[in-house]
């Protein structure tokens, strides 16, 4: 398979949690498609178990081929974070600007030492 039948199915999957979440779970968009998904895929984990075969082998050679590094990060990661970006207001960024300043301050710390002690 390549990048654009990946991405193809990906969309699908998509679209059928999210119409999932619109017909029947009625939660906000981002935790119905979640959680859609999330159920998903603990029931494939769970026919797995079960001994169902759905596929599990040839998925998981698909994906062994894909290059997580430069698909998420430099590729879809973009994306989500620029939808996000726009739904904040500057009136209650500026409102927790210190508990914002402060917690990107002990995450920098944070991961400064845990990556700085892994290495």
């Amino acid at each position: 398979m390549n990048l654009f039948e990946i991405t193809s199915i990906l969309v699908i999957l998509t679209a059928l949690f999210s119409y999932i979440n619109y017909r029947v779970l009625r939660m906000p968009i981002t935790i119905g498609v979640m959680f859609t998904a999330l159920a998903t895929s603990l029931g494939i984990i769970l026919l797995s178990g079960l001994g169902v075969d759905i596929g599990q082998v040839h998925v998981a050679r698909i994906l062994e081929t894909i290059d997580f590094n430069q698909s998420l990060l430099h590729g879809i990661l973009s994306f989500p974070l620029f939808a996000g970006a726009m739904h904040i207001k500057l009136e209650d960024l500026s409102r927790q600007q210190w508990v914002i300043s402060m917690l990107a301050t002990l995450g920098v710390i944070a991961s400064t030492f845990v990556v700085g002690g892994l290495t």
